[in-house]
């Protein structure tokens, strides 16, 4: 699981846009540029990570699938001899698989992130810089920070 959270843009919450801010402020200049000065969301979130996660039985049927020529078709026997694999032996497998998997992404250097928010923070709505005067803006900024999210929550 990743602990970064980072500051993404989006005008529609579908697609959400990564700014490399290090601040709301930074976020905010950079999704008013990005967005001509138009209405957009901006939030603090932290990404997905990838499931390597795969399956004992998907691992043995792909097995049993690449072998077929090579073990004796008039014989009980598959690719695990006359026997089947026991629970223990599985998780077994399936975790040396999936170490195998993150250690080929990590020497390779691919992003082990996914595209799905696990956690979402901060989020908020960027008004058109023509909806409100400056003044205005900096006020009501203000007093929602004043009155906190729970006061704000009990208020709707």
């Amino acid at each position: 699981m990743s602990l970064i959270f980072e500051w993404y843009v989006s005008q529609c919450e579908e697609r959400w846009l990564a700014t490399g801010a290090a601040t709301r402020e930074a976020a905010i200049a950079f999704g008013r540029t990005e967005y001509c000065g138009e209405r957009f969301s901006i939030c603090r979130a932290r990404r997905s990570r990838l499931n390597f996660r795969i399956r004992a039985w998907e691992i043995i049927e792909q097995l049993v699938g690449i072998n077929e020529e090579n073990v004796d078709p008039e014989s009980c026997e598959g690719v695990l001899g006359n026997q089947d694999a026991t629970a223990d032996q599985e998780s077994d497998l399936e975790k040396c698989v999936e170490a195998a998997i993150r250690l080929w992404f990590e020497r390779n250097k691919f992003s082990v992130e996914g595209w799905v928010f696990e956690e979402i923070r901060d989020q908020e709505t960027i008004l058109d810089e023509r909806e409100y005067p400056p003044d205005v803006r900096k006020r009501f900024h203000k007093l929602v920070a004043s009155m906190g999210s729970n006061t704000f929550e009990a208020a709707q």
